[in-house]
């Protein structure tokens, strides 16, 4: 072997450890949204039930196709009539993600503070009961005969 050719070799040998050595974030074994998507374009008008035999036909989770399908609608990629799907653009784009709580968040106002009634004499005749008077009575009574 040639020097040549071995210097060949150990870049190949370098470029395969270093791409071993990257963590892998993530493996993708099939593509369903893809799959679904390529499906309803190749066959325009398809039912659900359609869709869903082919992806299960892939090996793939059929319960996916479903969500799937609603995640595009969503997206504008497909439309749905009457049951009937069909595609609104011909190449495929990949789903943006998103959130599962996409309600709007609501501002919570402060909370009002209410402010305690003026107490006078009127007002405390006009909000307490018989039983409540006669307490009143006898702690005023009490304090006004040690004046």
């Amino acid at each position: 072997m040639s020097i040549k050719g071995f210097s060949e070799l150990y870049e190949e040998w370098k470029i395969l450890k270093e791409q071993q050595m990257k963590p892998q974030l993530f493996r993708t074994t099939t593509n369903v949204t893809r799959e679904t998507f390529n499906y309803v374009v190749n066959n325009p008008g398809c039912v659900a039930s359609d869709i869903v035999k082919h992806i299960s036909s892939k090996g793939m989770n059929p319960s996916s196709a479903s969500a799937i399908l609603t995640a595009c609608i969503k997206q504008n990629m497909i439309k749905r009539e009457d049951g009937h799907y069909y595609a609104l653009q011909k190449e495929y784009t990949p789903l943006k993600y998103q959130s599962k709580n996409t309600k709007p968040k609501v501002k919570k106002e402060p909370p009002v503070v209410k402010t305690a009634p003026r107490l006078s004499a009127e007002y405390i005749v006009e909000h307490i009961g018989i039983a409540e008077a006669k307490v009143l009575y006898r702690e005023l009574k009490e304090i006004f005969e040690n004046v």
